[in-house]
């Protein structure tokens, strides 16, 4: 039920660039802060669906409030529940560690969910977005990519590097193929 990072830092990261701001909500109930999220300037909303008992509701809300939305799913959690919600979504979030905790390991069967979401997703002939967050680093990056991913998400490569934050980018930006 705790939120770590919200309303006001995303307010003043709105007000420090025009990036886009991609809001991951791991809390219950999550359509309760939507609005709130997207008026502080959330571009898009993921959501988990263990965490509401109104999956469908808590998507329409974000859509509503004006972002794109998106589902998270736990390393335990089927892929049927994203691809029954393919053709409201926006993105799909495959997480490869259990979430909660940063600098665990990347599991490797979340390459063969990237995979399969990809295929769904190409399937669906609809512009969503595939996402992979956690235990993303030099040594996993390039498996993610092959599997199809669009979006990474990298805390401990950049936050935790010895060197600091500026040469994690820097390391991971470079080993991208292209």
């Amino acid at each position: 039920p705790n939120i770590s990072i919200g309303i006001p830092v995303v307010a003043s990261l709105r007000a420090a660039t025009q990036a886009t701001l991609d809001v991951h909500l791991m809390i219950e109930e999550p359509e309760r802060y939507v609005k709130e999220f997207v008026g502080a300037g959330a571009d898009v909303v993921t959501v988990h669906p263990e965490a509401t008992p109104h999956i469908h509701r808590a998507l329409d809300r974000i859509k509503d409030a004006g972002a794109l939305c998106g589902l998270a799913l736990n390393p335990g959690t089927p892929l049927e529940h994203a691809i029954g919600l393919l053709p409201v979504l926006d993105l799909v979030l495959i997480m490869s560690i259990n979430p909660g905790f940063g600098g665990q390991q990347f599991k490797p069967h979340a390459l063969d969910r990237l995979r399969a979401m990809r295929r769904a997703i190409d399937a669906s002939g609809r512009q969503i977005a595939l996402e992979v967050d956690g235990g993303i680093n030099l040594s996993t990056i390039g498996d993610a990519i092959e599997a199809g991913v669009d979006l990474l998400v990298a805390g401990s490569a950049i936050f935790k590097h010895p060197q600091g934050p500026e040469v994690g980018v820097r390391e991971l930006l470079a080993s991208l193929p292209g």
